[in-house]
């Protein structure tokens, strides 16, 4: 056998003896026999790798260094002898070489945990802390167990803190694999998932770790914390609790535990777990702040502002209580000080935006003007989303007056948007305000400029060249617009509207008339064509055009106002007077105009598609005798009433139409109800011109009637109709809206809120005058403008506490109309005068509540008042006061004498005399004429109804 196939000299033997040699640390010796090996056969991989390691072993790292790289030569990818080369240049401090080395060797064989572990350090050494980090995860994900377990769940830990929420709870997965034992784990992977906000896990993993440990007051805190976050208090409630029993001087969960308790509203319970927390740890200015908290939420704001200044003073950086603070001192009014608090708030975070508008507010309600603009321009300047507050602070403006500085704001608002075309607008009506027209134009200009479409905004501009008689710049201006939208119908109207002012009748009819060709909709455009019609005397035409714009809007006066003059030029002079007071169409017109079928006009006892509810019978009432110095005027010579039958209606898919002038009730067959229809109903019926229906997919009460937006027809034939649906044995709960003609007004919203209807559940139909439901329910209306007994029965059970009727009845009252708009006393300080020696107090019933203006009618023994409203509060009166109503002689109705009558009361009264001037003014608004009252007849009344002085 040749020498060296003898098993003694063979390489595998020769590298076998060498790496002996290296486990012994006989360096030189395995460097000869792995050399030996060479000379056997040079390109014995083993050999230059074992004499890397020996050489290395030895610290001789440039030879270690030859060595590897012969061996990488040979074998490029040997991922272990890249390894070892990066480990040579760890040792030489060679960071850079090293990281080459140790990339080469995962390239090759990724997932080795060691190389990890050395590239950790070498990440550090070149100030990688991110990549070093990566690292050591890596090597701890591939082999847990190369390190104990404290420094496994403290990299955790520091995962954590770095944000890397998604490693940790990896790492901490393996960890509870690796140690399933080790409550730790459990707890931090339960930390981890609780950042990522995966409750519901992270409670498992808190759980786990308590049934390892049921002794970690960590775990019992961390998992209530989770399970506040859940809404669980209860459970986060006795978690903390648990806490405390294994932990009580931890002041934190103390305040945790006031968190939860807090959320529950147990305000006594939270109080106390925040003073335990402060009694620990004094210096902590949460717990003061939470309690403050408590003290604001039940009432107690003094307290609150204590417990804040205390925080304060702990941590007097905190921007938030100095905001805190200044929100509480506004509920305590002390604006001064809230001023200071807010300042110095903004002092510490002056970028943050959300400060600067309650500050604003405090300036706006000192009326500090100047300031509330710049703390609103720079609440602006760091979030233009508060552009809107520089709009609301104008408005403030200008409900102060301070028309000047509203101007200024807007112009501080342009600068931010300067194509805010409203706001151009907006600013236009302020210069038209002060006369300063020039910029008034150029303001309303500018937004039709920015918005052409917007062509209301022309009808400013245009009203204020024609104030400033720049009659023709304003057709020019329609003109140049009609170019650019020749079938804008407003543009048409407003040259129509223009040349009707002119006078230029013929232009007017056809701008009128290519309006409605465009929008056949629009009442406004019929009325006046009627009006043109009417100047040129074509009274066929007028009256054609007028009853179309009713069929529109059936309460457009002026429609009812020159159908009455077309009347009175026919000599028809009572149904003219009729039109203009009472707004009555006759009805040789409106079977002209409205083409409706007979059967389409029913009643409401007679449909199979209506449900009858009959409520109280007609009556008929005797009255007493009223008496006056005179004989009794035509209105008066009567001795009873009949009082219609009361009912309520039920339509399914019915529809409704509510205007001042027109109600009408119609089926789903488009049947027409003309027993509980007010007003010339036929227009609504016959017109397909109405606006779009409203439709609701509920049950609606119809309780809005004619004239109902007036304080007597509101009290005597609006509400009763509550009255009447509860007593047809409807719940008003069942009913999800109610419709009223308006609810702006103050006796409106005091009324139905005294009923009990929420103001959530109200339509007004000013707004939605056309309407469709599932279920309308419909009280009768009184048509007849005519109290009834169970209507004064009504108001003065429902309207009033019963306590009032007990007040003694000793003063007489005069009820001024001073605040009213028309039907004035004239001579009234006269009238006053010679009232006086009677003691006669003057009231104002339109400054009092519902319930004063009620409580003082009770009180009344005598009532002395011109004709009007005020006398509606005559049902409170107590049963043998006296009252005495004074008449202009044109506008003699009876309502009251009635209600006087039914409240067993004495009425008298007096026809005042007529003012020759206002007759001549206003032939036919008989309604709103004045008066003057002959004081020697007035006193000779008083004197037959026995009032005398005291």
């Amino acid at each position: 056998m040749p020498q060296s196939e003898t098993p003694e000299n063979s390489v595998i033997f020769l590298y076998q003896q060498a790496s002996r040699y290296i486990s012994q640390q006989q360096f030189d010796e395995a460097v000869a026999v792995c050399q030996q090996a060479l000379k056997l056969q040079p390109r014995f991989l083993p050999a230059y790798s074992t004499l890397g390691l020996a050489k290395q072993l030895q610290g001789k790292l440039d030879e270690a260094k030859f060595w590897y790289t012969k061996a990488l030569d040979l074998k490029p990818d040997w991922a272990e002898v890249h390894a070892n080369l990066g480990t040579v240049y760890v040792q030489q401090q060679q960071w850079r070489e090293a990281l080459q080395s140790y990339e080469t060797a995962l390239h090759f064989k990724p997932n080795q945990a060691r190389i990890y572990q050395s590239l950790y350090t070498v990440f550090t050494n070149l100030n990688q802390p991110e990549e070093a980090t990566n690292a050591w995860y890596q090597a701890l994900i591939l082999e847990p167990q190369s390190v104990v377990p404290q420094e496994y769940m403290d990299f955790g830990k520091t995962l954590i803190e770095k944000g890397k929420l998604e490693s940790a709870i990896e790492l901490y997965r393996k960890g509870v694999e690796v140690y399933p034992s080790l409550p730790q784990s459990y707890y931090w992977l339960g930390e981890a998932l609780s950042r990522k906000q995966h409750w519901e896990e992270a409670i498992a993993a808190y759980n786990q770790a308590i049934i390892l440990n049921p002794q970690s007051h960590l775990s019992y805190q961390s998992l209530a914390d989770a399970l506040v976050q859940q809404k669980n208090y209860e459970q986060a409630i006795a978690n903390y609790q648990k806490a405390i029993e294994l932990c009580p001087d931890f002041s934190w969960t103390y305040h945790q535990l006031g968190n939860a308790l807090s959320e529950q509203e147990k305000w006594p319970e939270a109080t106390v777990a925040y003073y335990q927390g402060i009694a620990l740890n004094p210096k902590f200015f949460g717990s003061y702040y939470k309690l403050g908290e408590i003290c604001s939420k039940t009432g107690k704001p003094a307290e609150a502002i204590n417990w804040y200044r205390q925080a304060l003073e702990i941590n007097p950086d905190s921007f938030w209580l100095h905001f805190t603070l200044g929100n509480a001192l506004c509920e305590t009014l002390e604006f001064d000080e809230a001023l200071v608090a807010y300042y110095q708030a903004i002092k510490l975070e002056p970028n943050t935006d959300w400060l600067y508008p309650p500050l604003g507010k405090v300036l706006t309600d000192q009326k500090q003007w100047n300031q509330a603009i710049k703390v609103y321009c720079k609440a602006v300047e760091l979030n233009s989303n508060h552009l809107w507050l520089l709009g609301k602070l104008a408005e403030t403006l200008i409900e102060q007056q301070e028309i000047e500085t509203a101007i200024s704001v807007y112009q501080e608002y342009l600068k931010v948007d300067p194509k805010a075309d409203i706001i151009h607008y907006n600013l236009g009506n302020l210069y038209k305000s002060q006369g300063q027209w020039e910029s008034a134009i150029t303001s309303y200009q500018t937004a039709i400029n920015i918005n052409p479409n917007h062509l209301w905004l022309l009808e400013e501009l245009i009203k204020t060249l024609l104030e400033q008689q720049q009659t023709e710049i304003a057709i020019l201006v329609c003109h140049k617009f009609l170019e650019i939208a020749p079938k804008a119908d407003i543009l048409h109207y407003n040259l129509a509207h223009i040349y009707h002012n002119l006078d230029q009748l013929d232009n007017a009819l056809l701008f009128y008339q290519n309006a409605i060709n465009l929008n056949s909709k629009e009442a406004k455009y019929y009325a006046e064509l009627g009006e043109v019609f009417l100047k040129k005397q074509d009274l066929e035409q007028a009256m054609f055009n007028l009853m179309e714009s009713l069929k529109i809007k059936s309460d457009l006066f002026q429609s009812y106002d020159n159908i009455a003059k077309i009347l009175q030029q026919q000599g028809k002079t009572e149904e003219a007077l009729s039109c203009y007071n009472y707004r009555v169409l006759p009805r040789s017109i409106v079977e002209q105009y409205c083409f409706v079928n007979a059967d389409q006009l029913i009643t409401s006892d007679s449909s199979h598609n209506v449900t009858y509810i009959p409520v109280y019978p007609g009556s008929q009432i005797s009255l007493k005798h009223s008496q006056t110095l005179a004989e009794d005027h035509l209105s008066m010579s009567f001795n009873q009433i009949e009082n219609r039958n009361a009912f309520v209606v039920t339509l399914d898919n019915g529809r409704v139409w509510g205007s001042a002038v027109v109600t009408a009730i119609m089926t789903a067959q488009n049947e027409l109800l003309t027993d509980i229809s007010t007003g010339c109903a036929e227009l609504v019926l016959s017109s397909n011109k109405l606006p779009p229906v409203h439709k609701i997919d509920g049950t609606v009460a119809f309780l809005s009637t004619q004239c109902a937006e007036g304080f007597y027809h509101w009290m005597y034939e609006l509400l009763p109709g509550i009255h009447l649906i509860q007593k047809s044995g409807i719940s008003l709960d069942s009913i999800d809206y109610f419709v009223v003609n308006s609810c702006n007004l103050s006796f409106q919203k005091q009324t139905l809120k005294i009923l009990g209807i929420p103001e959530l559940k109200i339509i007004e139909s000013r707004f939605h005058p056309h309407i469709q439901a599932k279920k309308i329910i419909v009280p009768a209306p009184n048509i007849d403008h005519v109290a009834s007994p169970w209507i004064c029965q009504f108001l003065k059970q429902q309207l009033v506490a019963q306590e009032v009727y007990k007040i003694p009845a000793n003063r007489r009252l005069y009820i001024s109309r001073g605040q009213a708009t028309h039907r004035h006393i004239l001579n009234e300080d006269q009238l006053l005068q010679s009232l006086e020696p009677l003691n006669f107090e003057k009231v104002v019933l339109e400054t009092l509540t519902i319930a004063e203006q009620a409580e003082l009618m009770a009180s009344a023994s005598v009532v002395l008042a011109p004709h009007g409203a005020g006398l509606s509060h005559l049902v409170f009166c107590q049963p043998g006061t006296k009252v005495i109503e004074l008449f202009t002689p044109n506008y003699i109705i009876p309502c009251y004498r009635i209600i006087s009558d039914i409240c067993d009361l004495d009425y008298y009264y007096l026809v005042g005399e007529i003012i020759e001037d206002e007759i001549e003014n206003q032939a036919m608004d008989l309604i709103k004429l004045n008066m003057r009252i002959n004081i020697n007849n007035l006193l000779s009344l008083l004197e037959l109804a026995e009032i005398t002085a005291n």
